[in-house]
Formats: structure tokens, C-alpha cells, sequence
């Protein structure tokens, strides 16, 4: 009967063993996993950052260029304008 109560007990903390076992594997696997999605998101978020930076960019430049073109476009109608009314008065 010793024996046997020997036997159990040694299969219990063989059981115990390797659940402490694979519960320390499957936590460090876990966190290695959650690292490299975190990467991955962190790198993707720089990628969408940066195109949205850019697209501003892009767009402010734009805006910039149009408004050149407007104020050019409006110096020579007051250039013209007043041209005409110089004419018309000599």
C-alpha cells in the first residue's frame, strides 16, 4: 500500500510539474506574441502618420499654390483698373 500512495503522490507532482511547465511557456509565448503585435501596430501607426502627414502636406501646398494664383490673378486687375483709369482721365 505504500507503494502505492508513493506512486500517486509522484504522479501528482509530476502533474504539477508540468503544468507550472507549460503555464510558464504558454505566458512567455503570450507576451512574445503580444510584443510583436504591439510592433507591428506601432509600425503601422507610423506608416498611417506619415502618409496623413504627407496628404496634409500635399494639401497645404495646393492651397498655397492656389491662392498665389488668386493673388496674382487679382494684382493684375487692380494693375489693369487702375491702368484704365488713368487712361480715361487724360
Amino acid at each position: 500500500m505504500p507503494g502505492f500512495i508513493r506512486t500517486i503522490i509522484a504522479a501528482t507532482l509530476f502533474q504539477v510539474a508540468v503544468m507550472v511547465g507549460l503555464t510558464v511557456y504558454m505566458n512567455n509565448h503570450a507576451d512574445n506574441v503580444s510584443l510583436q503585435y504591439a510592433r507591428m501596430t506601432l509600425e503601422s501607426a507610423k506608416a498611417y502618420a506619415e502618409q496623413k502627414d504627407l496628404e496634409l502636406y500635399n494639401r497645404i501646398q495646393q492651397d498655397q499654390s492656389r491662392d498665389r494664383a488668386e493673388l496674382e490673378l487679382w494684382l493684375s486687375r487692380q494693375i489693369d483698373l487702375k491702368l484704365l483709369k488713368q487712361g480715361t482721365h487724360n
